[in-house]
């Protein structure tokens, strides 16, 4: 790590938390970030080690970046990819001021008066509705070729929300780090685990030669594989820019088994097995996996289309939301408990060591001396967020389960990306639900649940981008090129502190310049809607039940007394906890056993039902070319797939420089081609 490395990376990190959403939202380019592989950091990686680095051993060899400062840079970039998209500027502005417009106009609304649960401090305005505040934010104030000034943003009604959730988030973004930084060493050394991305990044970062090229640039298999994806992205790109050229088809339509079964679209997720799609990054990287991981996602839509269609024979309700939760939803949860039981149990032995450093200040065992301060600010940062939460009106029962249920839903996010490279992945469940299902809604109340699924909406409603997997595979670089992970745990936390403080006035900027457009129905429809609907529901039906006076400012003590946990809740959660753990020990004990309990914490979520064609893909022709030429043929076979997933991020980076120069050129939207599903 030197002073260069740490300048660039933070300059580069800036750069993605500011531009991000104006290319993701604005412009609505290529996803800047949009997934745990970044196409934006790890396409210019790859452009980085082609250009850069051979161009500055021609000038003088001692400029040009070694491994570990291109490490550094990665690391310090891929902690700022959190927060421009998805999982965080997408939705937070819109899921805050929507719910004020929503409430003028929708009667129900009107009637039950779902804002006036939360503390008014959490939305603009304290909640309540101003010209001021919505006009310019959904239409925009700036005109063509003339965009505001940063002083005519009505800052005013945001200087509250803001003074809550930028601390919140912060603080919950150190907890992450801090957790991140625990786990690296039991999951990177003791577990050896394959981490498929930073393996990638890993594989680039090879011995130079004497021009600053990497090995793996020489290897003709490499560029076979590039080649091929390459020309296969540009040709589809052509297509959509005029429809009546070639295409090669990555898209297939089986629809003609629907005539032989009829009911399969009648069942959750059964419309996905009749058009598969393939992705070449997906197949590439399910190469790197270990067999049973990949067949176990290969199969997972397949799965979750067999059991359902067996609970709807058996008369279950299969249906669901993000409020109410559902057999499915309840039972990934179950299945996310059981998987951190297991994480903690297979690394008991360095954990204590890890707690004894903490506590007693002494070296003990394995235990780094950064895992040990980290645990130290992880519990301070756990206490900080469970305070910040009571301050917002729940108990300190309520705060604390809220709290270690987002780390949770961040840790096994992390693991399931490194462990099986998921690069796009989603919960599937949300932190309301689960209290629903636990304590029941009067046990809750409707300020709880508000407050509850609002933080849930904000923070975990779509984790495609959430901060821990791209720590814990920064960390993983940084280390395989020999850079201490308690350096990036030094710098991790501010660069994503700076990457929030830029990105925020940038957001609040483009909407009232541009307006939010209202064509991204999640991020001002689904997301704004979803914490007040739940609030609209509970309060319709408390009052039938005549339990709304009664369901307002229980204590926690109270709250445990009047649980009435939903028996669906606890069949499905129970069924997800003891099938995740039985296969987990089946999976140690019989060696021949082919599943990996990760299909019951994925199935049925959008991403996977997108990509388990590829990974099936990908297990295949990885089981076909370790059969037939063992494991020379394998190691080839993994460099031309290493080159399929640089071809497939060179192509991804320049269709976005190409939309953005159009659109800089024309002012006009550009055609967008994305190498990966929106």
């Amino acid at each position: 790590m030197t002073l260069r490395s740490i300048i660039l990376g933070l300059m580069l990190a800036a750069l993605v938390a500011g531009f991000g959403y104006l290319n993701d939202s604005v412009v609505r380019l290529n996803l800047l970030v949009g997934y745990h592989v970044a196409v934006s950091v790890f396409g210019l990686l790859v452009v980085a080690l082609l250009t850069v680095n051979p161009l500055l051993s021609r000038l003088r060899r001692q400029w040009r970046l070694g491994g570990g400062e291109l490490a550094t840079m990665t690391a310090l970039v891929l902690i700022a990819c959190a927060v421009p998209g998805s999982s965080m500027m997408r939705t937070f502005t819109p899921g805050l001021a929507f719910p004020i417009r929503y409430e003028q106009i929708d009667v129900g609304w009107r009637h039950s008066g779902p804002l006036g649960y939360v503390c008014p401090a959490m939305l603009p305005n304290d909640g309540q509705y101003s010209k001021e505040l919505l006009d310019g934010f959904v239409m925009g104030r700036g005109e063509p070729g003339k965009p505001i000034a940063l002083d005519e943003v009505p800052w005013a009604p945001w200087i509250k929300p803001l003074a809550i959730w930028m601390p919140l988030l912060a603080t919950l973004g150190v907890a992450v780090i801090c957790l991140s930084l625990i786990v690296h060493r039991q999951w990177s050394r003791n577990e050896r685990l394959r981490y498929p991305i930073a393996a990638f990044a890993g594989s680039l970062l090879g011995e130079e030669d004497n021009r600053g090229l990497n090995s793996i640039f020489r290897d003709r298999i490499f560029w076979l594989g590039a080649a091929c994806v390459v020309a296969i992205r540009i040709i589809n790109g052509l297509h959509a820019w005029y429809p009546n050229s070639i295409e090669v088809p990555l898209t297939f339509d089986f629809s003609a088994v629907h005539a032989k079964w009829p009911d399969m679209i009648k069942v959750d997720h059964g419309l996905m097995l009749l058009y598969p799609e393939i992705f070449p990054i997906v197949v590439a990287f399910a190469f790197f996996l270990a067999s049973d991981v990949s067949l176990s996602l290969g199969l997972s839509t397949l799965g979750i289309v067999v059991a359902a269609s067996m609970l709807a024979g058996w008369g279950v309700d299969t249906s669901y939301d993000s409020y109410s939760g559902g057999v499915f939803p309840y039972q990934r949860f179950g299945g996310y408990l059981a998987l951190g039981a297991m994480l903690l149990y297979t690394g008991r032995g360095y954990y204590r060591s890890v707690l004894v450093r903490a506590l007693t200040f002494r070296h003990n065992g394995e235990a780094q001396g950064y895992a040990a301060w980290a645990l130290r600010v992880l519990v301070l940062a756990f206490v900080a967020l469970t305070v910040m939460l009571m301050l917002l009106g729940l108990d300190v029962l309520v705060s604390i389960i809220v709290v270690g249920l987002l780390l949770l839903i961040f840790l096994i996010i992390a693991r399931l990306n490194a462990e099986a490279g998921l690069f796009f992945v989603g919960a599937a469940w949300q932190p309301i639900a689960v209290l629903v299902g636990l304590f029941g809604i009067a046990a809750l109340g409707p300020s709880v649940i508000g407050t509850v699924a609002l933080l849930g909406a904000l923070i975990v409603m779509d984790p495609r981008e959430c901060l821990m997997p791209f720590v814990v595979n920064g960390l993983k670089i940084c280390d395989d090129q020999h850079v201490r992970p308690a350096r990036i745990g030094r710098w991790g936390p501010w660069v994503f502190i700076m990457s929030i403080a830029v990105a925020v006035p940038v957001v609040l900027w483009a909407n009232y310049n541009y307006g939010v457009t209202l064509r991204d129905t999640w991020a001002t429809g689904d997301v704004p809607r979803f914490p007040f609907d739940a609030v609209d529901h509970a309060v319709r039906e408390l009052k039938l039940r005549g339990e709304l006076a009664s369901s307002q400012g229980i204590s926690a003590i109270g709250r445990i007394a009047r649980m009435n946990p939903d028996g669906r809740f606890l069949a499905a959660a129970g069924a997800g906890l003891v099938v995740v753990l039985a296969v987990s020990v089946l999976r140690i004990r019989l060696t021949w056993w082919p599943l990996h309990p990760i299909i019951f914490l994925v199935w049925g979520s959008w991403a996977m039902n997108k990509f388990s064609a590829s990974f099936l893909l990908g297990w295949a022709i990885k089981a076909a070319v370790t059969r037939l030429g063992g494991t020379r043929a394998y190691r080839r076979g993994l460099r031309l797939m290493i080159g399929v997933i640089a071809g497939d991020l060179l192509a991804g980076l320049a269709f976005m420089v190409h939309g953005a120069a159009y659109y800089s050129i024309t002012g006009l939207a550009p055609v967008v081609y994305r190498v990966l599903p929106d």
